[in-house]
């Protein structure tokens, strides 16, 4: 494709995931690349919190069951009082926070950079990934997509983890190892599982035919506002690169 666009002096992408651009060869070619962060933030952060209590109180599953006409009482759980621990604490993983502090949960982070300014003002700590997987009852994803995040959530990560926990990924697919994740599901060796991203999509894998996972179709920035708030700033970005102005988020290709 950049072949054929030898024109091509700007990517600006709608969205946030940045893992469908080959950075390598725009650098080459001298590409600006630019994307618009913060506009599906809020939609995740919302979503998320709506995983955490369909994985509590599983009525995606009671939904399911009074469809094939039976009739689950399910024994859920408040989210009250549980301990969340969060895997990237950037955009997304902040305003999740700030999204949960009515609800009277113990919050734990873990980042390569620590905004201890922020984690003192909603009270949460930074703890490494071994102490956030041995203590959390929810753990949910909101990383980016690299060499380093591929797998994140293997084998060992996964068999940390309490039996009655749920792990939720909103973040990028390739962060959990989705075979390692049906084993311990299968067995019931964790409670469940919230997955809106898969490493191939649409996703058509074995997770699905397990009853305590919940699957939605990365619909995570899925917000009739969100959507607008992508297409109108990447849409600014290319009117603030024909001005010859700075762009808003471009990215450093190094």
């Amino acid at each position: 494709l950049l072949d054929r666009a030898k024109k091509l002096k700007l990517i600006t992408r709608v969205g946030v995931g940045l893992d469908n651009i080959p950075f390598e060869e725009t650098a080459k070619r001298g590409i600006k690349i630019s994307y618009t962060p913060d506009a599906p933030t809020l939609a995740v952060a919302e979503l998320t919190i709506g995983f955490m209590i369909d994985g509590l109180r599983m009525f995606s599953f009671v939904d399911r069951g009074i469809r094939n006409q039976e009739w689950n009482k399910y024994m859920g759980g408040l989210l009250k009082d549980r301990t969340v621990g969060i895997i990237g604490v950037g955009r997304i993983g902040k305003n999740l926070i700030k999204l949960l502090q009515p609800f009277g949960v113990r919050i734990l982070g873990n980042d390569l950079v620590e905004d201890n300014d922020f984690a003192s003002k909603y009270n949460f700590k930074y703890v490494d990934k071994d102490t956030l997987y041995k203590e959390s009852d929810i753990v949910t994803l909101h990383l980016s997509c690299s060499d380093s995040t591929y797998h994140l959530v293997d084998k060992k990560a996964l068999s940390q983890l309490k039996s009655n926990a749920i792990l939720i990924n909103a973040a990028r697919g390739g962060a959990v190892d989705e075979d390692a994740l049906y084993d311990v599901l299968e067995s019931k060796k964790i409670a469940g599982a919230v997955l809106d991203v898969y490493e191939k999509e649409p996703y058509k894998g074995k997770l699905a035919t397990l009853e305590n996972t919940i699957l939605t179709a990365h619909i995570g920035a899925g917000t009739y506002e969100s959507r607008r708030n992508m297409e109108v700033g990447a849409v600014e970005e290319v009117i603030r690169f024909h001005r010859g102005e700075p762009l808003l988020h471009e990215i450093d290709h190094n």
